[in-house]
């Protein structure tokens, strides 16, 4: 559930991240994850990852 905050939600209210490198890491993590990368395929196939 926290992924959506800082990924998909900044879609919608950006918030530039760079300042926080453990958020970052844990994105990083969270994108390797075959299950998420299958659930944001079928959620909206044509939106770009905010990983970073």
């Amino acid at each position: 559930m926290m992924g959506f905050s800082l990924t998909t939600m900044r879609y919608f209210q950006p918030y530039d991240l760079s300042r926080c490198s453990n958020v970052i890491k844990y994105l990083g993590r969270i994108g390797t994850r075959a299950a998420y990368r299958r659930a944001m395929e079928k959620g909206d196939p044509g939106m770009a990852l905010l990983l970073s």
